[in-house]
């Protein structure tokens, strides 16, 4: 079925018209859920999973609904399609509105992560699900919606639902091929792919407002806690050598019993010194007050 009205899916060019950071941001809370219910729907596959997962986009809150596989792709990349794309669909959960987050998938290798994923997903959906309908669950005990998601750039617009009912306003995270921001299935996976669901024909829409985010997706976990990498920034000269401040003792602990012992450890050689000094002061007085007495008691 083909969609008349629709403005989506379209074709992501390497040049985007608009930069998009604060508003196009886009940040996930996957976790683990290891079961993966996938059904056949005639022109994709539906996968549900048995846990809410989260993520944020342009500050407000989403859940995923579900995930799709369509082969070849909704989108085009400069103007050719891949041999087939993911499309997880995400709802707004305080008011209307979804966000489709769409990765294309590519036969090869390229990344080995998500190779084995999709080779497992379409194994199992071409055994238990081969025709209209039929469902079967499937366990990936790591499985991981983040695994899915590529750490590159992305480019993100708003359009109706790419397929029926081809209605509504939908913001659109796409990543892109020739950015290396792809999925990987096996050849023999693609090949059961294509006998088990049918190939899309929604036709790609003109869209003069898509927006590009240089810098990616990024994980909540590792904004806000412990994977936080902090990096400390240092002037330099000019020569680029960085200039380092000494390290300056407070004044609570600059004479605490630690600072003095220490003091005394790397000093043990001036201690000898004033040690020496003061022995041969103490000698010199000790020979004069004897000279004098000797040569007193003689006169």
């Amino acid at each position: 079925m083909s969609c008349s009205q629709s403005t989506a899916p379209v074709n992501i060019l390497n040049n985007p018209q608009f930069n998009c950071d604060l508003k196009c941001d886009f940040s996930y809370d996957y976790t683990t859920s290891p079961v993966l219910i996938i059904s056949n729907k005639g022109d994709y596959l539906s996968i549900k999973l048995d846990s809410s997962q989260n993520i944020t986009y342009n500050a407000s809150t989403y859940s995923l609904n579900e995930m799709r596989i369509y082969q070849p792709s909704l989108h085009s990349y400069n103007g050719s399609k891949t041999d087939a794309e993911l499309i997880i669909i995400h709802t707004r959960d305080t008011s209307v509105g979804n966000l489709l987050v769409c990765v294309p998938i590519v036969v090869g290798s390229s990344n080995s992560a998500s190779l084995s994923i999709m080779d497992k997903v379409v194994s199992s959906a071409s055994l238990m699900t081969n025709s209209l309908d039929k469902t079967t669950n499937v366990n990936i005990p790591t499985f991981s919606v983040k695994t899915l998601i590529p750490l590159k750039p992305y480019y993100s617009y708003s359009g109706t639902l790419p397929f029926p009912p081809c209605n509504g306003r939908y913001d659109y995270v796409v990543f892109n091929k020739d950015d290396s921001a792809v999925l990987s299935i096996s050849r023999k996976a693609y090949k059961a792919l294509s006998k088990i669901i049918s190939e899309n024909a929604y036709p790609v829409r003109q869209n003069n407002s898509i927006f590009y985010n240089k810098n990616g997706p990024s994980s909540s976990s590792s904004k806000n806690g412990s994977d936080d990498i902090y990096m400390e920034c240092l002037p330099t000269g000019s020569d680029g050598e960085q200039l380092v401040p000494l390290d300056m003792p407070s004044s609570n602990n600059m004479f605490d019993d630690q600072s003095i012992k220490k003091f005394y450890n790397d000093n043990k050689w001036v201690s000898w010194v004033v040690v020496a000094i003061v022995l041969a002061i103490l000698i010199k007085k000790i020979g004069l007050l004897a000279f004098n007495k000797i040569f007193s008691s003689k006169s």
